[in-house]
């Protein structure tokens, strides 16, 4: 639960020995240790932050860096290894996130080493728990119900600490349907459009971009207890689509369609997070689905993508089971974020995405959160 991570570098030219330090989870330690008498401490950004035979040094997931003339470098060394290590907050919340309007979680990380106790308060309520060691999230119901756009504060108390969060009710639809005939011919069945056609929807900023008709979209999503409905209307002067396999499919034209269904996830993937790939290739329309425990391989499922014109549209139908997930409910809120990648014959040049979070990095954080809603809601 304290764990650090260090590079020592011994540097020639001023003899002069660098140790970086910092923590690869997301918390602040602090790290006190008896150094030599040259030894200082400094921020990434170059602050000093403590000097002297008695270090003491704030550590994040951003490095620390600690210097000592070369001589006194394995002294250094030995000194930080055996320094005491505490904790900002014994308990920091990395996310709040909603799993229905009336249920809500938190994903949370102990830096002790044992069980502790934490205290919830939203909407007048206090809610108790114990987590253990480590990261882990917690759901719990709310006391009243997310309204659209509210915005809930609510407090974490742990060891006499308090942290702050926010959830956050500005959901985007995603309406109930009965399952439609899966052809590429986008009916849109009454559900609202998302359109991607700015250069805010641009990624990365400065690609180059010559308007709607070099790339932008509009897209539909539905759901019901079988699966979860996509459909897009890619308008792309070219369609550029020469690599169509699980590995490389994304450096064509086509669509990544990703969906944190716990919730929880802030960077990177976890066992709940899936990444949906469709590519009209040479070989006709491909999907190939991704998760932490398989990899990424061809997808089962109902979909077609044909090429009209200057437009290609893309429409796919995946079961729950299919994504080995379970089935979606009324007010369930799940996030979810996809991105129409550009290939103008140099591989993939640039994308366009609801947001940030698939092309460059895996960052659930970003995806916009929608409520499933039945038709008239």
């Amino acid at each position: 639960a304290d764990t650090l991570s260090a590079w020592r570098f011994d540097r020639v030219i001023d003899a002069t020995t660098i140790i970086v330090v910092w923590t690869p989870v997301h918390r602040e330690i602090v790290l006190s240790a008896a150094a030599p008498i040259g030894s200082a401490a400094y921020s990434l950004f170059g602050r000093g932050t403590s000097s002297g035979a008695s270090l003491t040094v704030p550590i994040s997931s951003l490095p620390a860096f600690i210097t000592v003339p070369a001589a006194d470098g394995d002294a250094l060394e030995r000194a930080l290894r055996a320094g005491k290590r505490t904790h900002a907050a014994p308990v920091s919340v990395r996310k709040a996130f909603l799993v229905s309007t009336t249920k809500a979680g938190l994903a949370v990380d102990n830096a002790l080493s044992d069980p502790v106790e934490i205290n919830i308060a939203v909407d007048g309520t206090k809610i108790v728990r114990t987590i253990a060691a480590g990261a882990s999230s917690i759901v719990f119901d709310l006391p009243t119900a997310m309204k659209p756009s509210e915005v809930k504060d609510l407090t974490l108390t742990a060891e006499g600490i308090t942290k702050r969060a926010q959830l956050s009710g500005a959901l985007l639809p995603c309406r109930k349907i009965v399952t439609p005939d899966i052809d590429g011919v986008i009916t849109e069945i009454g559900l609202t459009p998302i359109v991607l056609s700015d250069r805010e929807n641009l990624f990365p900023i400065d690609a180059a971009w010559r308007g709607k008709d070099d790339l932008s979209a509009t897209a539909w999503l539905g759901w019901n207890e079988d699966g979860l409905y996509f459909a897009a209307d890619v308008r792309d002067d070219e369609h550029t689509a020469p690599y169509d396999g699980e590995k490389d499919f994304w450096r064509s034209d086509g669509i990544q369609l990703a969906i944190d269904s716990g919730g929880e996830s802030v960077s990177g993937y976890d066992e709940n997070d899936r990444e949906i790939g469709l590519v009209l290739g040479k070989n006709g329309s491909k999907a190939y689905l991704h998760s932490t425990k398989n990899g990424s391989q061809p997808l089962s499922c109902r979909f077609q993508a044909v090429r009209d014109g200057k437009n290609t549209r893309y429409e796919l139908f995946v079961r729950w089971s299919e994504l080995d997930l379970p089935p979606a409910y009324a007010l369930r809120v799940m996030p979810v974020n996809f991105i129409v990648n550009e290939n103008d014959g140099a591989g993939r040049g640039s994308w366009m995405g609801l947001t940030a979070g698939i092309g460059e990095l895996k960052a659930p954080i970003n995806y916009r959160s929608f409520v499933f809603t039945a038709p008239k809601e």
